[in-house]
């Protein structure tokens, strides 16, 4: 099998610096990881700046960065070569920061909805398992508005489940040390409404490590 990236059949990123965005592209296509790489390079300066002008947090300006590039190279096979790399590669990113702003407006109103519910849940004697049951609800509605898919499942896992990662990296198919990152993703993202809910009772508080 001719090797994508073997000096005989197309030289590879290293041995051509001055190849175009777009042959890079087409080597990365063709599976060759060094031109993917090569882009990767040239790409992260300038991608950092445009979405750093978009998100106001540094470290989802880093998450943000490393999801445009691990979608772009799932999605290399959709990149259409007459097109400049560099104008399909800004759209996911831009994609990626939209859709990030929508899951911070969303938790941002859900938040307000579960902090009421938790404060009310403790007044309403009546109905305080109603109450408790309800705000529960409401804080995984939160973090299904705040976090991806995957981050979710992990989280679920974890705090519901008490699953320690290993054994979540085995559902979702994931590597344990990808999990734990997954896990303090979450964590970080869910951070006000995740403490307020443990104090409440209504997240179990783990007495797993993530190991």
């Amino acid at each position: 099998m001719t090797n994508p990236c073997d000096k005989s059949s197309s030289a590879s990123a290293m041995a051509e610096p001055a190849a175009t965005d777009e042959q890079l592209a087409g080597r990365a296509r063709h599976g060759c990881r060094d031109s993917f790489e090569e882009l990767a390079r040239r790409f992260q300066v300038r991608l950092l700046r445009f979405l750093q002008r978009r998100v106001r947090s540094q470290a989802d300006v880093e998450d943000l960065l490393q999801d445009t590039f691990v979608r772009a190279f799932e999605r290399l096979n959709q990149y259409d070569p007459e097109r400049p790399f560099a104008t399909w590669l800004f759209t996911i990113a831009h994609r990626i920061a939209m859709s990030h702003h929508r899951r911070q407006q969303a938790g941002a109103r859900a938040g307000l909805v579960v902090a009421e519910r938790i404060r009310s849940a403790g007044h309403a004697e009546p109905d305080a398992q109603m109450a408790e049951e309800e705000s529960r609800l409401a804080f995984w509605e939160t973090a299904s508005a705040l976090l991806t898919e995957e981050q979710f499942s992990a989280t679920w896992l974890f705090y519901v489940e008490q699953m320690p990662a290993p054994q979540i990296a085995e559902v979702l198919g994931r590597s344990w040390v990808s999990v734990k990152t997954l896990l303090f993703r979450a964590r970080r993202r869910l951070a006000p409404v995740l403490a307020e809910s443990v104090e409440a009772g209504l997240v179990a508080k783990p007495g797993l490590s993530y190991v």
